[in-house]
Parts: C-alpha cells; structure tokens; sequence
C-alpha cells in the first residue's frame, strides 16, 4: 500500500479543504516528504520568466534560488522529473552542505499543460529510485491543482479587497470636489436671482474644483483602461524640449503661484527620444503637482534636463515634506497614499507614471527626506 497511487490520492484529498496559498505550500510540501520519506521539501513557482523559491520546510533553503541554467530550470522548462545525488547537489550549492543531504528528486508543476513551477523533495539518507519518481509524477498533478486553486483564491481575494478600496475612495475623493462646486453654485444662483454682485474667486474656485474633478475621472478611467489593456500609446520621434516647455507653459496656467525653475544642463536645444508626447506630458504635470502639493511656496520646484550619449534624464526637485523612507517602497502601488496622508487625490498618479514610464523603456527612482524634499529621476532611452 505504501508509496501506491491510493496513498497518493488519499494524500491529495487533504487539498479539497479550503487552503490560502501559504497553507497550500506547506501542505503540499508534508505531503510530498510524507510519500517518499523525504527530509526537506521546497517549492519553486514561476514569476513571469523566473523561478523562486516561494516555500520550504528548511528556513536554510528558503534564501537560496536557482540558477536560470541549472537543474531546476531544466526540469521547469522540460516538464520531466529528475533525481540529483549529493555531487550534483553541492557542486552547485555548497553552502547547504551542513544539511547533509544526499539525494534530491525534482518534479514539474503543470497544470492545464503549462509548468507553473517545480516541487523539490531532498533526502539526508533515502537514495530514491524510479518507483520514487513515479509516485512523485502521480502527485504533482494534483499538487498542482490544489496550489493553482489557492492562486486563483488570492487573486479573487485581491481583487476583492481592490474593488472595496477603490469605491470607498472614489466615493470620497468625488464627494469632495462635488459637494463644492454644489455650494458654489448655489450660492451663484441666489446672487444672481437677486441681481447681486458675486465674489470673483467663487468662479476661480469652482474652476479649480471643476479640474480637480476631472482630473480624478481621468485617473479612474486611465486605471480601467490599463486593467483591461486598452490604454493606447501614439509612439513617435519627438524632442524632450519641447515636451518640457509645453509641459511648463501648461503647468504655470492652474499653478500661478508656484515658481518652477527649468535647468538644461545639456546645453541642447534639441534632446531626441522615441515617445507618446501626450503622455510623456501628463508624467511631468503630474510630477509637477505632486511636488507643488507638499513644496514649500517661497522655494522653487527645480526641473533639471540631463542628456547623456543613450540615455535622457529629468529631474524633479522640490523642498517638500519629503516622503518617509518606509513608504518608499510601496509609492508606485495604486492607491497608496501613505500613512496619515490627508492631500487630496486617490493614490494613482504616481502608479499610473510608473506605467507610462515602464512602456517608454524608462525607469523612474524617488529619493527623499522627511522635512528636506523630495527627488524624482526619470531615465529615459535617447533616439539616436
């Protein structure tokens, strides 16, 4: 009965309870040691077009990831099992020799025909055999199912939790501006009903919340459309000049009272790259007036023009709150406002740039200080 497909099987029946993705690694992993009396199992799962190790029952396996040409790969890209021994092993990986193990058997995840990953199950003493790896290719299939269920829970779940962030923030970042412009509009009906004279910034502050508004529909309706694949992009060749001077012209119209200093330290008037320049626009307004947001108003936001032989970059220099260095990580995801942050907007802009950039073959880099400003790099490639 031992290492029989029946065990296999009642193994996999632990899979039909409800797991979250963690649970199902680990599950899987004691399943696996349990059929072939393995002493440490590890899983690696596809990320994109690499391999990593997302679980293992040794915490002294779990830094070390494969090499793209090594067995692991091997086994990943050609769907067949393979038993290493401790040669094998330790010429690669010599600093886990502590372990003493002596054999390691590696086996395909599949499902639906596409390897999604690789289970690993290492022995200190068992030399396993071809009955081993069969058991093993028994398992992993539905192995594979039950950690692609999980996969697909999470995402449900994420999802979920996405959909219920963006109606409670869109239902208050829209209440805001409407609810203004509601008041204002009243309270301009009434004046003129009466054949009364009105207070001039009451039409400027309507404008602004009127901008403020559709600016908001514009990242929500940017969001959907990167979502679905539907963003579209006008490449062509264009100079990044000009793009900064129509950029600058704009800005200064809805930010009167803010100062931007532009610096070409190129020297050129002419600096060359491959781009959709509506949207290359868009980043550097957005940079803009994310900076003029938290700038202090006595001291200019810098923009600095920088060309190199290949590579084009722009800089965006303020004197603002900064950003805290914990926060750094997480400010390109969507929605991300940061902890405490009361400044209007929905937490998109800077996602949303990041998107921009990354179809420009660009990267883009953030480095602040709380209380001394904050620096935004974009690094685009020059058409040459």
């Amino acid at each position: 009965m031992k290492n029989s497909p029946e065990l296999v099987y009642k193994s996999a029946l632990k899979f039909l309870v409800p797991l979250n993705l963690e649970s199902t690694y680990r599950e899987v992993s004691k399943e696996a040691m349990g059929l072939l009396d393995g002493s440490f199992a590890t899983i690696f799962m596809a990320d994109k077009n690499n391999l990593k190790r997302v679980y293992s029952s040794s915490p002294h396996l779990l830094p070390i990831q494969p090499r793209k040409n090594g067995y692991t790969y091997g086994v990943f890209k050609s769907q067949k099992s393979r038993i290493l021994s401790y040669k094998d092993i330790y010429k690669v990986h010599p600093e886990i020799e502590s372990l003493k193990i002596r054999y390691d058997l590696l086996a395909p995840l599949v499902y639906r025909g596409k390897s999604i990953g690789v289970i690993s199950v290492l022995s200190k003493k068992k030399k396993f055999s071809k009955t081993d790896q069969d058991i093993l290719n028994y398992f992993t299939p539905l192995a594979s199912m039950a950690i692609r269920k999980a996969q697909l829970y999470k995402e449900v779940e994420d999802a979920l939790k996405t959909r219920d962030l963006f109606i409670s923030m869109a239902s208050h970042e829209l209440k805001t501006p409407i609810t203004t412009m509601y008041i204002y509009t009243q309270l301009l009906k009434k004046k003129v009903e009466k054949g009364e004279e009105f207070d001039a910034e009451w039409i400027d502050n309507l404008l602004y919340e009127m901008s403020r508004l559709t600016k908001l529909i514009d990242e929500l309706l940017q969001l959907s459309q990167i979502k679905t694949g539907n963003f579209k992009y006008n490449f062509e060749e264009l100079n990044v000049v000009e793009i900064i001077e129509k950029t600058l012209s704009s800005f200064k119209l809805s930010h009167k009272k803010t100062k931007v200093v532009f610096k070409n330290e190129s020297k050129q008037k002419t600096i060359r790259l491959v781009g959709d320049p509506d949207k290359l626009i868009q980043v550097l307004i957005n940079l803009l007036d994310n900076s003029a947001k938290h700038n202090v108003l006595d001291k200019p936001i810098t923009l600095i023009l920088a060309a190199q032989e290949k590579r084009v970059k722009i800089i965006v220099d303020d004197h603002g709150s900064g950003i805290k260095r914990e926060e750094i990580s997480n400010i390109f995801d969507e929605f991300y406002k940061g902890k405490g942050h009361t400044k209007s907007g929905m937490g998109l802009g800077l996602y949303l740039i990041k998107k921009i950039i990354d179809q420009h073959h660009g990267k883009i880099s953030i480095s602040s200080a709380e209380g001394e400003g904050t620096r935004v790099t974009l690094d685009l490639p020059r058409f040459t």
